[in-house]
């Protein structure tokens, strides 16, 4: 057998090449050090060195020239690119370090043999999240809305009289709810939409549940609690507000558990905060943030509240074992994941869209100084004067008093 014959293909940046083998190699980072008297020294252990791959990259055919120069392109474009191989499968941020071509023609055709050195880095920071992972999210939301929607209507029973009369106190309380804590912060240019959207649902709740109409129904409901993350760019009270309707929501069922409990109380449970969960994500994947700090607390926001989410749902869920009833409530496996998989995703985009945001910066005065001139020596800047009036709370700012802490971005 020939050795080409025992070639695998790769690729790097999507240009493919045949390769013979890749090894990998790693150390320690620390010091050794010598203790008088002994002859065994210490180490300081201070973790793994970055994972360093040794490619072998071969291009064979009568027309290699038009394949080495796209691959020498691949080479030296800025950055970190994806490396796939045939081993170690696929390393998302591998960055060629360094690189030696030998070329090789004869009458049977032309060979370039490249021998690289790539080293799997982090995620370039400042990375800004690209339009195709955002409009990647908006679908996973919309499509996470409707699995919501499909999933309750496909699971609740709102057929007796007393099912009926249980089902309209939840929908009327979870509305009065909606309107309470999210009224409050919607522009006030929009706050007539949302209210129109309000006086729809409750004008039509009863006549919905007593015909069936389940899924219009609770379309109104996620459309509505999705609503905010549509018409606010800015942080503002957001996050806080979604999270106080989601325990009001889940707190409307979980404190009610008893023998006559119905499991539709725990599919609108599971409904409504899912939906409150898709809108946090939907600002986050939307939403303007003035600073890194400010972006990585919506991340622990939008984390702990899956967990929330998640564990009153397990604790509901267990209620109902509890009672050994035939009408048992179970999470919606599609909904589950979908909380999930866009959380994760929606995470992993903020983070890296907190790299290129700025630091928040302090400083304690010396000497009384006018804001003005403050913001002249922070930014370079009189305009941002303003941003430094909202972020500390400045009433006076003709003349900024020694001892006081100014707060500000770089």
């Amino acid at each position: 057998m020939a050795w080409q014959d025992e070639l695998k293909t790769a690729s790097f940046r999507g240009i493919p090449f045949e390769t013979k083998g890749i090894s990998l190699s790693r150390s320690k980072k620390g010091g050794v050090r010598e203790i008088p008297q002994s002859d065994k020294p210490t180490f300081q252990d201070l973790g793994n060195t970055g994972k360093q791959f040794q490619v072998e990259c071969f291009f064979i055919s009568d027309d290699y020239i038009t394949d080495r120069d796209d691959f020498i392109a691949a080479l030296v474009e800025t950055g970190p690119g994806s490396l796939v191989t045939p081993t170690h499968g696929t390393i998302s941020n591998a960055f060629p370090t360094q690189w030696t071509e030998i070329e090789n023609v004869n009458e049977n055709g032309g060979r370039a043999q490249f021998n690289v050195t790539f080293v799997e880095v982090l995620a370039p920071a400042g990375a800004v999240q690209s339009q195709n992972t955002e409009q990647q999210i908006a679908d996973d939301l919309d499509n996470a809305e409707q699995n919501i929607i499909d999933d309750f209507t496909d699971n609740v029973d709102y057929e007796n009289p007393a099912e009926q009369s249980q089902g309209l106190a939840d929908f009327n309380s979870a509305l009065s709810s909606i309107k309470g804590e999210i009224q409050t912060i919607v522009d006030a240019a929009d706050i007539s939409e949302f209210l129109a959207l309000v006086d729809t649902l409750e004008n039509s709740v009863s006549s919905l549940l007593s015909s069936g109409q389940i899924a219009t129904l609770i379309s109104g409901y996620t459309r509505l609690i999705r609503y905010p993350a549509k018409a606010i760019q800015k942080v503002s009270s957001i996050i806080s507000t979604i999270n106080n309707f989601i325990s009001d929501a889940l707190s409307l069922f979980d404190s009610s558990l008893d023998k006559s409990l119905s499991k539709n109380q725990g599919h609108l449970a599971e409904a409504l905060s899912s939906a409150a969960l898709l809108t946090l994500n939907e600002f986050a994947n939307n939403g303007e943030f003035t600073s890194r700090k400010e972006a990585v607390n919506a991340i622990n926001e939008i984390d702990s509240t899956f967990e929330d989410i998640r564990d009153s749902l397990d604790i509901i869920e267990n209620e109902f074992d509890t009672l050994n009833s035939q009408d048992q409530y179970r999470q919606s496996e599609d909904t589950a994941q979908d909380r999930t998989e866009i959380t994760t995703l929606v995470v992993q985009s903020l983070l890296d869209k907190s790299f290129s945001l700025s630091i928040e910066k302090s400083i304690v005065l010396i000497t009384p100084k006018p804001l003005l001139l403050l913001a002249w020596e922070l930014y370079g800047d009189i305009d941002k004067i303003d941003e430094l009036i909202d972020v500390n709370s400045i009433i006076d700012p003709t003349l900024i008093t020694a001892g006081t802490r100014i707060i500000y971005y770089a």
